[in-house]
């Protein structure tokens, strides 16, 4: 995460009658760390190549080696690898069954939420 908190762009928000300013991302924070700990729950370790992030300048892509495992609709998603998935919940990193791709898209979503008020505010 301080590798892409380093390099991504953050605005400084200024809200009237508040003394301090607040962060906004160019990406929601717990979608990204969603989206690493699901790259590392579900990789295939058998493949022979690494987790990637790639940041450009107007988007970021994190990708991981393998098939997404098949999941039928409505069934529960099993962790490629159960005993990475006990790590990253004992290191309290956000890893919950099947919801990944939900919790990512919702992050994304409050996110623009906020990008929108700002603007709002703006005029």
């Amino acid at each position: 995460m301080a590798f892409i908190k380093r390099n991504i762009h953050c605005a400084l928000v200024i809200t009237p009658g508040k003394v301090d300013h607040d962060p906004m991302w160019a990406y929601p924070l717990e979608a990204v760390r969603e989206t690493l700990a699901n790259a590392l729950c579900h990789r295939d370790y058998g493949a022979p190549y690494d987790i990637q992030v790639k940041i450009f300048e107007y988007s970021l892509c994190i990708s991981s080696p393998g098939q997404l495992p098949f999941v039928s609709a409505g069934a529960a998603c099993d962790s490629r690898n159960t005993q990475v998935s006990h790590v990253l919940k004992a290191i309290r990193l956000p890893v919950h069954q099947a919801k990944g791709v939900i919790r990512i898209s919702l992050g994304a979503e409050n996110s623009l939420e906020d990008v929108r008020r700002i603007v709002d505010a703006m005029r």
